[in-house]
Protein backbone atom coordinates (compact mmCIF):
# COMPACT_ATOMS: atom_id res chain seq x y z
CA UNK A 1 0.00 0.00 0.00
CA UNK A 2 1.46 3.37 -1.05
CA UNK A 3 1.85 6.13 1.60
CA UNK A 4 -1.04 8.21 0.26
CA UNK A 5 -3.31 5.13 0.24
CA UNK A 6 -2.30 4.24 3.81
CA UNK A 7 -2.83 7.83 4.88
CA UNK A 8 -6.32 7.82 3.37
CA UNK A 9 -7.16 4.52 5.06
CA UNK A 10 -6.08 5.87 8.45
CA UNK A 11 -8.10 9.06 7.93
CA UNK A 12 -11.22 7.16 6.97
CA UNK A 13 -11.10 4.13 9.24
CA UNK A 14 -8.77 4.50 12.19
CA UNK A 15 -8.35 8.12 13.22
CA UNK A 16 -12.05 8.49 14.21
CA UNK A 17 -11.56 5.46 16.46
CA UNK A 18 -8.66 7.10 18.30
CA UNK A 19 -10.45 10.42 18.54
CA UNK A 20 -13.54 8.76 19.99
CA UNK A 21 -11.84 6.81 22.75
CA UNK A 22 -9.39 9.51 23.81
CA UNK A 23 -5.63 9.05 23.94
CA UNK A 24 -5.54 8.46 27.71
CA UNK A 25 -7.26 5.07 27.31
CA UNK A 26 -5.11 3.74 24.49
CA UNK A 27 -3.03 1.36 26.58
CA UNK A 28 -6.16 -0.43 27.78
CA UNK A 29 -7.37 -1.31 24.29
CA UNK A 30 -6.63 -4.61 22.62
CA UNK A 31 -7.91 -3.11 19.35
CA UNK A 32 -4.50 -1.49 18.83
CA UNK A 33 -2.89 -4.85 18.05
CA UNK A 34 -5.68 -5.66 15.64
CA UNK A 35 -5.24 -2.35 13.83
CA UNK A 36 -1.49 -2.56 13.33
CA UNK A 37 -1.52 -6.24 12.38
CA UNK A 38 -4.15 -5.52 9.75
CA UNK A 39 -2.03 -2.67 8.40
CA UNK A 40 1.19 -4.71 8.43
CA UNK A 41 -0.43 -7.35 6.21
CA UNK A 42 -0.66 -4.79 3.42
CA UNK A 43 3.09 -4.40 2.91
CA UNK A 44 4.90 -6.63 5.42
CA UNK A 45 6.39 -3.60 7.21
CA UNK A 46 6.91 -3.40 10.95
CA UNK A 47 4.11 -1.30 12.44
CA UNK A 48 4.09 0.47 15.81
CA UNK A 49 1.80 2.88 17.62
CA UNK A 50 3.95 5.49 19.32
CA UNK A 51 3.09 7.88 22.17
CA UNK A 52 5.05 11.07 21.39
CA UNK A 53 4.07 12.67 24.70
CA UNK A 54 5.72 10.00 26.84
CA UNK A 55 8.19 8.64 24.25
CA UNK A 56 6.70 5.19 24.55
CA UNK A 57 5.68 2.45 22.11
CA UNK A 58 2.11 1.41 22.86
CA UNK A 59 1.82 -1.52 20.45
CA UNK A 60 3.87 -3.38 17.85
CA UNK A 61 2.84 -5.72 15.03
CA UNK A 62 3.28 -9.47 15.39
CA UNK A 63 5.97 -9.61 12.67
CA UNK A 64 8.54 -7.94 14.96
CA UNK A 65 10.42 -11.20 15.55
CA UNK A 66 10.54 -12.12 11.85
CA UNK A 67 11.89 -8.67 10.94
CA UNK A 68 14.19 -7.89 13.89
CA UNK A 69 14.86 -11.16 15.72
CA UNK A 70 13.38 -9.73 18.93
CA UNK A 71 10.23 -11.31 20.38
CA UNK A 72 7.14 -9.42 21.47
CA UNK A 73 7.95 -10.40 25.05
CA UNK A 74 11.37 -8.76 24.75
CA UNK A 75 9.67 -5.70 23.30
CA UNK A 76 7.14 -5.56 26.14
CA UNK A 77 9.94 -5.75 28.69
CA UNK A 78 12.23 -3.16 27.08
CA UNK A 79 9.82 -0.99 25.07
CA UNK A 80 11.58 2.00 23.46
CA UNK A 81 14.95 0.93 24.93
CA UNK A 82 14.82 -2.02 22.55
CA UNK A 83 15.02 0.48 19.69
CA UNK A 84 18.16 2.07 21.16
CA UNK A 85 19.63 -1.39 21.73
CA UNK A 86 19.19 -2.12 18.03
CA UNK A 87 20.95 1.06 16.86
CA UNK A 88 24.42 0.87 15.36
CA UNK A 89 26.95 2.79 17.47
CA UNK A 90 27.60 5.21 14.59
CA UNK A 91 23.97 6.39 14.66
CA UNK A 92 23.31 5.94 18.38
CA UNK A 93 22.48 9.63 18.87
CA UNK A 94 20.29 9.89 15.77
CA UNK A 95 16.91 9.54 17.59
CA UNK A 96 17.85 12.31 20.03
CA UNK A 97 19.12 14.61 17.27
CA UNK A 98 16.06 14.00 15.11
CA UNK A 99 13.64 14.27 18.01
CA UNK A 100 15.07 17.68 18.89
CA UNK A 101 14.91 18.66 15.21
CA UNK A 102 11.24 17.66 14.98
CA UNK A 103 10.32 19.69 18.06
CA UNK A 104 12.10 22.74 16.65
CA UNK A 105 10.42 22.32 13.26
CA UNK A 106 7.02 21.94 14.90
CA UNK A 107 7.52 25.32 16.52
CA UNK A 108 8.38 26.69 13.09
CA UNK A 109 5.38 25.26 11.25
CA UNK A 110 3.07 26.77 13.88
CA UNK A 111 4.11 30.16 12.47
CA UNK A 112 3.09 29.22 8.91
CA UNK A 113 -0.25 29.71 7.20
CA UNK A 114 -2.38 26.94 5.66
CA UNK A 115 -0.67 24.17 7.63
CA UNK A 116 -2.59 20.88 7.34
CA UNK A 117 -1.82 19.09 10.62
CA UNK A 118 -3.92 16.10 9.58
CA UNK A 119 -1.58 15.69 6.58
CA UNK A 120 1.56 15.76 8.71
CA UNK A 121 4.03 13.07 7.64
CA UNK A 122 7.59 12.44 8.79
CA UNK A 123 10.10 10.05 7.20
CA UNK A 124 13.45 9.07 8.74
CA UNK A 125 15.75 7.50 6.16
CA UNK A 126 19.05 5.66 6.50
CA UNK A 127 19.51 5.14 10.25
CA UNK A 128 21.81 2.17 10.85
CA UNK A 129 20.25 -0.64 12.84
CA UNK A 130 21.04 -4.27 13.56
CA UNK A 131 18.94 -7.36 14.09
CA UNK A 132 19.29 -9.39 17.27
CA UNK A 133 21.76 -11.72 15.49
CA UNK A 134 23.97 -8.75 14.60
CA UNK A 135 22.93 -8.52 10.95
CA UNK A 136 23.14 -4.88 9.86
CA UNK A 137 20.45 -2.88 8.10
CA UNK A 138 19.32 0.64 7.19
CA UNK A 139 15.83 1.73 8.11
CA UNK A 140 13.15 3.88 6.57
CA UNK A 141 10.62 4.88 9.22
CA UNK A 142 7.48 6.84 8.44
CA UNK A 143 5.15 8.46 10.98
CA UNK A 144 1.51 9.43 10.43
CA UNK A 145 -0.52 11.05 13.26
CA UNK A 146 -3.42 9.11 14.76
CA UNK A 147 -4.36 11.52 17.55
CA UNK A 148 -3.62 15.25 17.35
CA UNK A 149 -3.69 17.68 20.27
CA UNK A 150 -5.50 21.02 20.16
CA UNK A 151 -2.20 22.66 19.22
CA UNK A 152 -1.74 20.31 16.28
CA UNK A 153 0.98 18.22 17.94
CA UNK A 154 0.81 14.52 16.98
CA UNK A 155 0.28 12.94 20.40
CA UNK A 156 -0.08 9.43 18.97
CA UNK A 157 1.44 8.28 15.66
CA UNK A 158 1.56 5.19 13.51
CA UNK A 159 5.12 4.17 12.68
CA UNK A 160 5.98 2.04 9.64
CA UNK A 161 9.49 0.58 9.38
CA UNK A 162 11.35 -1.10 6.51
CA UNK A 163 14.92 -2.22 5.94
CA UNK A 164 16.16 -0.37 2.82
CA UNK A 165 19.85 -1.25 3.02
CA UNK A 166 19.68 -2.49 -0.58
CA UNK A 167 18.49 0.94 -1.74
CA UNK A 168 21.25 3.05 -0.16
CA UNK A 169 24.94 3.58 -0.84
CA UNK A 170 25.55 6.48 1.57
CA UNK A 171 26.55 6.52 5.25
CA UNK A 172 24.39 9.48 6.25
CA UNK A 173 20.74 9.67 7.28
CA UNK A 174 18.06 12.30 6.73
CA UNK A 175 14.57 13.22 7.89
CA UNK A 176 11.81 14.82 5.81
CA UNK A 177 8.77 16.58 7.25
CA UNK A 178 5.70 17.50 5.23
CA UNK A 179 2.74 19.39 6.72
CA UNK A 180 0.79 20.52 3.67
CA UNK A 181 0.74 20.80 -0.09
CA UNK A 182 2.76 24.00 -0.50
CA UNK A 183 6.55 23.97 -1.09
CA UNK A 184 6.88 26.04 2.12
CA UNK A 185 5.37 23.12 4.04
CA UNK A 186 8.23 20.71 3.31
CA UNK A 187 11.58 20.53 5.07
CA UNK A 188 14.47 18.15 5.62
CA UNK A 189 17.55 17.67 7.76
CA UNK A 190 20.61 15.71 6.64
CA UNK A 191 23.37 14.36 8.83
CA UNK A 192 25.67 14.82 5.83
CA UNK A 193 25.85 18.58 6.40
CA UNK A 194 24.03 18.75 9.77
CA UNK A 195 21.73 21.46 8.43
CA UNK A 196 18.01 22.13 8.23
CA UNK A 197 16.84 22.83 4.68
CA UNK A 198 13.61 24.78 4.28
CA UNK A 199 12.65 22.96 1.11
CA UNK A 200 11.87 19.42 0.00
CA UNK A 201 14.74 16.96 -0.26
CA UNK A 202 13.81 16.38 -3.91
CA UNK A 203 13.04 19.58 -5.83
CA UNK A 204 9.91 20.05 -7.94
CA UNK A 205 11.94 19.90 -11.17
CA UNK A 206 13.68 16.74 -9.98
CA UNK A 207 10.27 15.24 -9.26
CA UNK A 208 9.20 16.12 -12.82
CA UNK A 209 12.22 14.26 -14.17
CA UNK A 210 11.57 11.23 -11.97
CA UNK A 211 7.90 11.05 -12.95
CA UNK A 212 8.86 11.01 -16.62
CA UNK A 213 11.44 8.30 -15.94
CA UNK A 214 8.65 6.31 -14.28
CA UNK A 215 6.64 6.80 -17.47
CA UNK A 216 9.44 5.11 -19.41
CA UNK A 217 11.00 8.15 -21.08
CA UNK A 218 14.72 8.36 -21.87
CA UNK A 219 16.83 11.40 -20.95
CA UNK A 220 16.57 12.89 -24.46
CA UNK A 221 12.77 12.56 -24.42
CA UNK A 222 12.59 14.06 -20.93
CA UNK A 223 14.71 16.99 -22.07
CA UNK A 224 12.38 17.64 -24.99
CA UNK A 225 9.29 17.37 -22.78
CA UNK A 226 10.61 19.77 -20.14
CA UNK A 227 12.40 22.08 -22.64
CA UNK A 228 15.77 21.61 -20.98
CA UNK A 229 19.04 20.03 -22.09
CA UNK A 230 19.90 16.36 -21.67
CA UNK A 231 22.81 17.48 -19.48
CA UNK A 232 20.37 19.28 -17.16
CA UNK A 233 18.18 16.18 -16.97
CA UNK A 234 21.18 14.10 -15.88
CA UNK A 235 22.20 16.76 -13.35
CA UNK A 236 18.75 16.71 -11.77
CA UNK A 237 18.87 12.93 -11.50
CA UNK A 238 22.40 12.85 -10.06
CA UNK A 239 21.69 15.66 -7.57
CA UNK A 240 18.61 13.90 -6.20
CA UNK A 241 20.55 10.64 -5.85
CA UNK A 242 23.39 12.40 -4.01
CA UNK A 243 21.02 14.26 -1.69
CA UNK A 244 19.07 11.16 -0.67
CA UNK A 245 22.00 8.74 -0.66
CA UNK A 246 20.16 6.38 -3.02
CA UNK A 247 22.08 3.62 -4.76
CA UNK A 248 20.79 4.51 -8.24
CA UNK A 249 17.81 6.03 -10.04
CA UNK A 250 15.61 2.98 -9.50
CA UNK A 251 16.35 3.05 -5.77
CA UNK A 252 15.75 6.80 -5.66
CA UNK A 253 12.30 6.39 -7.19
CA UNK A 254 11.41 3.60 -4.76
CA UNK A 255 12.50 5.67 -1.73
CA UNK A 256 10.55 8.67 -3.01
CA UNK A 257 7.42 6.59 -3.46
CA UNK A 258 7.76 5.07 0.01
CA UNK A 259 8.18 8.51 1.59
CA UNK A 260 5.26 10.04 -0.30
CA UNK A 261 7.55 12.38 -2.26
CA UNK A 262 6.22 10.99 -5.54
Amino acid sequence: MRPEELHKKILEEYRPFFKQIGVEKLEELSQMDKIINELSKNDGSLKMIFDNRNYKILAVSDNIEALTGYTKTEFQNANVMLYFRALEFEHLLAPLILGRWFNNMFKHIKTLEHVAYHKLQVAYCGIKMKRKNGEKGRTLQRYIPLAISETGFPDIALSTGDDIKHLLKSDFYWVRLSCGDLPTHKFYYSSADKKTHYQDIVSEREKDVLRLIMDGLESKEIAQTLFISTHTVENHRRNAIARTGARDTTALIQICRMCGIL
